[in-house]
């Protein structure tokens, strides 16, 4: 899972992997260890859930860590395979009164690392067909009896 954190917005991208494993077991859970100056460890948990009882998707916050928590709704629009992802956007009042919205989203990463390994190998392919292309090219035209 990848997480990317902006001013106004989260962003959770998962593999189809992770999307297998979160319709299995309901939940993802990750941690990430920064260690600190004194030498101690501390651990930053993120994670995404699903509980089809609840009315409506939202992100949980606590100390050192958030979970996004899915809805039936929500999670059903992220399983269908034509949706990319889905979105939980929240408004408030900032200084001023000043209206800010924020989202919090999660995305399938469509390419699995089998994909990628399968894109590797047909860009090193082509590459070296290529090559073969240039070097009979080069190759002195010889003339058939």
């Amino acid at each position: 899972m990848k997480l990317q954190i902006k001013s106004h917005s989260i962003r959770f991208r998962i593999t189809m992997d992770e999307m297998l494993e979160l319709s299995t077991h309901r939940q993802l859970a990750f941690e990430t260890h920064v260690p600190q100056g004194g030498g101690e460890v501390a651990t930053l948990r993120y994670g995404v859930q699903y509980l089809p009882d609840i009315a409506a998707s939202d992100l949980n916050l606590f100390p050192f860590g958030m979970t996004l928590v899915l809805s039936e709704t929500d999670y059903t629009d992220l399983a269908n395979p034509s949706n990319e992802g889905i979105y939980v956007r929240r408004e408030y009042a900032g200084e001023n009164g000043k209206l800010i919205r924020f989202v919090a989203y999660i995305e399938k990463d469509m390419k699995s690392k089998k994909d990628k390994k399968q894109k590797k190998h047909k860009n090193r392919k082509d590459a070296s067909d290529a090559a073969n292309v240039e070097t009979l090219l080069r190759q002195p035209e010889v003339n058939e009896l």
